[in-house]
């Protein structure tokens, strides 16, 4: 236990553990950076989707309607909180989902000279 906040202790090991705490010591990893770090690097897959369409119409020879539509979608799980340095013990994770819909409408009048 190198840390400032370790007990001044010979023995570090020989620190009592509280009876109820006992049963959560095997949720935790044992060190496999060295005799007291944990580094992981886990996997955390991210989930892309994204819809377009477009429709394009000449509703007369001056007149030409356009419409656009996209939608993107996405969700990630990030084993640390997300916004923090990523150094973080991997406890607490984020959820992390969006969606970004987008309509364009265009109408558009297109000059033509006359013959």
């Amino acid at each position: 236990c190198p840390g400032l906040d370790c007990p001044s202790v010979p023995n570090p090991a020989a620190v009592p553990i509280d009876p109820n705490a006992v049963p959560l010591l095997g949720l935790i990893p044992l060190p496999n950076n060295g005799s007291s770090l944990y580094t992981a690097a886990p996997v955390t897959p991210t989930n892309w989707r994204e819809e377009l369409v477009r429709v394009d119409h000449n509703l007369n020879d001056k007149m030409r309607l356009m419409f656009r539509y996209a939608h993107d979608s996405w969700a990630t799980v990030t084993p640390v909180p997300l916004w923090t340095n990523g150094t973080s013990f991997p406890t607490i994770q984020t959820n992390f989902v969006g969606r970004q819909p987008l309509w364009w409408r265009v109408l558009q009048q297109v000059p033509r000279p006359r013959c």
